[in-house]
């Protein structure tokens, strides 16, 4: 079983996910932006101990090269992140 959202999120060792799921998501949602990526990170950072054997947790998925991003141009490489 997977958890996507829940108050699990805000709780000390992910409260009770680990009870009813074998991987949960950890964090909100990521955005097309680098701080959001920070933020994702932060969000996990000194948390690895929290998971374990049947019970994994897992930011939300790495998004690039889309929404806040510019139109792609292989000559100007920095199109994204802003």
């Amino acid at each position: 079983l997977e958890l996507c959202r829940g108050p699990y999120q805000q709780q000390d060792k992910w409260g009770y996910a680990a009870q009813i799921a074998q991987i949960w998501r950890a964090t909100g949602d990521h955005h097309d932006s680098f701080s959001s990526t920070l933020d994702q990170l932060k969000h996990m950072e000194n948390r690895s101990s929290w998971s374990g054997p049947y019970g994994w947790a897992y930011g939300d998925m790495m998004m690039t090269g889309g929404q806040g991003c510019k139109n792609y141009d292989v000559h100007k490489p920095q199109h994204c992140p802003q």
